[in-house]
């Protein structure tokens, strides 16, 4: 439901299930969508780019992991992963990622100290002690940190 068509005033079409299904994997197991495409029966690298302009926008993404993270704290499994059922710990950290000269990103930048001559991002994620990642952001090298971590913890 998240997942609407980014163009939605006047139109009610439908995506196949399946282009959806396998652009998430191939995002969430880090696989191209190139790859996707040639591994998948009856889906094309086309399809999977179309589908990945039209419906993955930060606004849908963001509302269908809430609505993930919001369903998992319904199962009893994520309470008995916790120290304390009525007290959720969570961490946040970043991660500094070498760009390839090949991938053009807005969020790229120079860092003699990480990355020599080369550029790169940094990724700061937000877990919880149930293994959930509720948040996570892509970020300039060259930005501080501390703004992110509190917008993360505020999503939270």
């Amino acid at each position: 439901e998240s997942l609407k068509h980014y163009n939605q005033t006047g139109t009610n079409a439908r995506i196949d299930k399946n282009l959806l299904l396998a652009s998430i994997l191939g995002y969430g197991c880090n696989i191209t969508l190139s790859k996707m495409g040639k591994i998948s029966k009856g889906v094309s690298e086309t399809k999977l780019d179309n589908t990945k302009v039209w419906y993955f926008n930060k606004e849908n993404t963001m509302e269908a992991n809430d609505k993930i993270i919001e369903f998992l704290e319904q199962l009893e499994i994520v309470k008995l992963l916790r120290k304390q059922q009525d007290i959720n710990h969570t961490a946040s950290d970043g991660q500094k990622l070498n760009m390839k000269s090949s991938v053009d990103s807005t969020n790229a930048g120079w860092s003699h100290k990480y990355f020599g001559l080369d550029k790169g991002v940094a990724v700061y994620t937000f877990i919880d002690e149930s293994h959930r990642l509720f948040y996570s952001v892509v970020i300039n090298v060259s930005e501080r940190e501390s703004s992110h971590v509190l917008d993360g913890l505020m999503h939270n």
